[in-house]
């Protein structure tokens, strides 16, 4: 009986330090995946790219969704992937993501053990298209970057049943500018804000950077300090002037789990209600065990 759910953060191809957090939650493998006798594990979506294990990790993520010991939403990466695996049917020779210099490095770690492989590579880009974009089974809800009321009511109607991609939808929001290219843009990647005129702030590879990641959930007109998501020691380059922008905020009492965000030190809740999942800045692979409660608990997470 499934008496809770592991809600796990961005693996990126950590899969040795993955097989180690699934043993400290009491997983172990049977039948050729990891199990647990009572609990499901969900995944919050980027499990490729970065990282030294990227096909390994896939695999094992796969065997576990096909067997139903876990499930996994997309993230930003996995649908990257997809669109770079997928030709562009108006553009004979090109792909619905550019196979250019910045995309080729961003994938590389993910290409490169599939470069032998060419059916391998298909298989898994047709597996991660039947996954879902998000879950909301009535008592929590899966989303990698943002749960956007606007966005997700757009795309409900346009997915598959499970609320996963179809091609009319990938086509539809691979192209810049489109109403379902903005949606995705919200949900996998978050909303962003532009800074004043002459403010900037270094990004974690030391680029100077404009806009901001911002804390979404957050909706009491705050300024864009209190609202800026950027690198630990960059906070004070953010000015403390009241944004006029509104967030989309989140006043739902059922529990949403995110990734993405890239924190740093010891889990910690973004409200009573969400819980972000990616601390990848300091290396941490980060679960939530979630029993049920509405209120979530900061002492149900579990790091490694």
């Amino acid at each position: 009986m499934n008496s809770g759910f592991d809600l796990i953060g961005d693996v990126h191809g950590r899969y040795e330090q993955l097989c180690l957090l699934l043993h400290k939650l009491g997983y172990r493998q049977s039948n050729g995946c990891f199990r647990h006798p009572e609990r499901q594990l969900i995944f919050a979506g980027d499990l490729i790219d970065q990282g030294k294990a990227q096909r390994k990790t896939i695999e094992l993520v796969r065997a576990m969704v096909d067997q139903g010991a876990a499930q996994l939403v997309l993230g930003n990466h996995e649908y990257n992937a997809i669109c770079y695996a997928t030709e562009d049917p108006n553009r004979h020779g090109h792909f619905l993501r550019p196979h250019n210099d910045k995309n080729n490095r961003q994938h590389s770690a993910f290409l490169s053990e599939y470069a032998a492989d060419p059916k391998a590579y298909r298989e898994i880009i047709d597996w991660l298209l039947r996954r879902p974009l998000f879950i909301d089974n009535g008592k929590l809800r899966v989303i990698h970057a943002c749960w956007h009321p606007a966005s997700l009511a757009l795309v409900r109607p346009l997915l598959s049943n499970g609320y996963h991609l179809n091609q009319a939808f990938l086509l539809a929001s691979a192209h810049r500018g489109s109403a379902e290219w903005q949606a995705i843009e919200s949900l996998l990647k978050g909303p962003e804000l532009m800074l004043p005129e002459g403010c900037f702030f270094q990004d974690k590879y030391s680029n100077p950077r404009r806009d901001i990641r911002v804390r979404w959930w957050m909706n009491n007109h705050p300024s864009y300090r209190d609202v800026a998501l950027v690198p630990s020691g960059q906070q004070l380059q953010i000015p403390n002037t009241p944004i006029k922008a509104s967030l989309c905020g989140y006043d739902d009492t059922r529990p949403l789990f995110i990734g993405h965000y890239w924190l740093s030190g010891p889990p910690r809740l973004m409200t009573p209600y969400i819980a972000c999942l990616d601390y990848s800045a300091d290396n941490q692979l980060v679960c939530y065990r979630w029993q049920g409660e509405s209120r979530l608990k900061p002492e149900h997470f579990v790091s490694l």
